[in-house]
């Protein structure tokens, strides 16, 4: 009995240590933001969205380099970031 209760409390620290941490958003922002509610155009990407070719990327973590996973026109896809926010100038 006493061995288990061992057991048990060198396991849980070693399981919570080896939790898998979620992937880091690269640097940079997309240039486009998401459909409103995450739906892409049905008519416009029909064909992709049968056959659920309209993403190659669902995080940054799948994009090769500094590119990051952004909308396209009809689904995610790995683009170079925008490194700087438009600066926005007083016109008053």
């Amino acid at each position: 009995m006493k061995s288990g209760i061992l057991l048990l409390l060198l396991a849980v620290p070693l399981l919570l240590w080896a939790k898998p941490t979620p992937p880091a958003e690269k640097a940079g922002y997309c240039s486009r933001q998401p459909p409103l509610g995450g739906v892409f155009d049905e008519e416009h990407c029909s064909a992709c969205l049968k056959d659920q070719s309209c993403s190659n990327c669902s995080s940054d973590a799948k994009c090769p380099g500094e590119a990051k996973c952004c909308p396209g026109d009809c689904g995610f896809t790995c683009q170079a970031p925008v490194k700087a926010l438009m600066a926005s100038y007083d016109v008053s």
